[in-house]
């Protein structure tokens, strides 16, 4: 099997990638385990890191602006979360 090799990411992809591993560390912590939107514990580790708020609106990724959810919810709002659908 060929190997395709990755891109090289830029010093401020870095940057973005370890915040959002953090940010996703803070609030798998802060909500117990639990997905922020149904409340289940998922059965594997299916973790997605959701915006609450659009980039567009000049956020950051912050504990305050993202959910983390499990896989189930996060492809249950492919649109996101920002228009309530969620009921958030």
């Amino acid at each position: 099997m060929k190997q395709i090799p990755l891109k090289k990411i830029t010093p401020k992809q870095r940057t973005e990638l370890a915040l959002r591993r953090k940010v996703k560390a803070e609030l798998i912590e802060k909500s117990g385990g639990k997905c922020q939107i149904c409340g289940k514990y998922p059965k594997e580790f299916p973790w997605t890191l959701d915006l609450y708020h659009n980039h567009r609106e000049g956020r950051k990724t912050s504990v305050e602006d993202c959910l983390v959810t499990c896989r189930r919810c996060h492809e249950k709002y492919p649109g996101g979360y920002m228009g309530g659908e969620c009921g958030l």
